[in-house]
C-alpha cells in the first residue's frame, strides 16, 4: 500500500506507538499523572492517526468482503438466466413441432395441447416372436411405458419399456399392440391390431368392422382416440383389401400402415395431450357471451 511507502507516515506511526506504549508503562508504574498527561497530549495526534489508518484498513477490508458477494450474487444471475434461455428456447421449439406436426397430420382445425419430445431410431430388434424400435430417449427425457409415437407420416407404436436414456417401441404391425380406430370417409370403426402373417409384408389389420358395404381399397384409416393412448385423427393407414369373417360375421380390412417402417428415423414421442375441436370452442364461447 501506498500509504506504507510514505516516510512521514512511518515514522508518526512508529512515535504514535512509543508514546502510547510509554503512557501505559507509567500508568501501571503509578508515576505522577501530570507526565502522563503530557505524553498523552504529545501522542493524541499520533492515536488519531493510528485510528484513522486502523479505519482505512477496515474500510479496504470491508471492500473486498462486498466485492466477493457481489461477484457470486453475479455468477448466480448469470445461471439464471442462462437457465431462463434454454427455457424459453425449448418452449420456441416446443411450439414449432407442435405446429410441424398439426401440419403434417392435418389438424389444423382441432386445438392440440401436445407436449412431445422429438427421438432418433438407433437400433431395430427383429425377431421370431417381436419387432422392437429402440430410441435414444428414456425416463431421464420424461418417458413412461405406454406413451404413443408417431412420425411424420403417422402413428408408429407404442413405448413398452424404457431406460435412463432409452425406450423401447412396439410398431402397430406387431401382435401386442392394438388401438381405436375408424375411417375417415365413412366413421366406420373397428380395432386395429397386429397380425403374425401380416407383419411380414409390413401390414397390420382393422378387424370387428360391423359393416362392410361402406367399406372400400383406398379409404384412409385415422385413430379414434379410445383406449388412452393416441389422440384422435392421427393417420393410421390406408386399407388395402377387405375380407369377411365367417366366425363372426364381421369384416376384417388389411391396413398399410402411413408410417415408413422401412426407412424409419426419426419420430415423436406424445408424452401428454389435449384436443378439442376449434369450431366447439368458438361455439362455446359465443355461448356464454351476455
Amino acid at each position: 500500500m501506498r500509504l506504507f511507502k510514505n516516510k512521514f507516515f512511518v515514522i508518526a506511526l512508529a512515535i504514535a506507538l512509543v508514546l502510547t506504549t510509554c503512557t501505559t508503562v507509567l500508568s501501571v508504574m503509578g508515576v505522577a499523572s501530570p507526565l502522563r498527561s503530557v505524553l498523552g497530549a504529545v501522542a493524541l495526534p499520533f492515536r488519531w492517526c493510528a485510528a484513522k489508518v486502523a479505519q482505512g484498513l477496515a474500510g479496504f477490508s470491508a471492500y473486498f468482503t462486498e466485492f466477493d458477494r457481489l461477484r457470486e450474487e453475479n455468477s448466480e444471475l448469470s445461471r439464471e438466466v442462462a437457465e431462463l434461455r434454454q427455457r424459453l428456447a425449448d418452449a420456441e421449439r416446443m411450439a414449432e413441432e407442435n405446429a410441424a406436426l398439426r401440419e403434417f397430420f392435418g389438424l389444423e382445425s382441432l386445438e392440440v395441447e401436445w407436449e412431445l419430445v422429438d427421438a432418433v431410431v438407433i437400433g431395430r430388434e427383429a425377431g421370431g416372436y417381436m419387432a422392437v424400435y429402440t430410441l435414444n430417449r428414456g425416463s431421464l427425457h420424461g418417458i413412461e411405458r405406454g406413451m404413443a409415437v408417431v412420425s411424420a407420416d403417422g402413428v408408429v407404436g407404442y413405448v413398452k419399456e424404457t431406460g435412463i436414456s432409452w425406450c423401447k417401441v412396439v410398431p402397430i404391425t406387431e401382435t401386442t399392440s392394438a388401438l381405436g380406430a375408424h375411417i375417415e370417409k365413412s366413421g366406420i370403426s373397428g380395432l386395429v391390431v397386429g397380425d403374425f402373417e401380416l407383419r411380414d409384408r409390413g401390414r397390420c389389420k382393422m378387424t370387428y368392422i360391423e359393416n362392410g358395404e361402406g367399406l372400400s381399397p383406398g379409404d384412409f384409416v385415422v385413430t379414434s382416440g379410445t383406449g388412452g393412448i393416441y389422440p384422435a385423427g392421427l393417420p393410421v393407414g390406408v386399407v388395402e383389401e377387405v375380407v369377411p369373417d365367417p366366425l363372426s360375421r364381421t369384416y376384417t380390412a388389411t391396413i398399410i400402415p402411413a408410417a415408413d417402417f422401412d426407412n424409419l428415423t426419426r419420430v415423436m414421442i406424445i408424452t401428454s395431450y389435449s384436443i378439442t375441436k376449434a369450431d366447439e370452442t368458438q361455439h362455446t364461447e359465443e355461448e356464454s357471451l351476455p
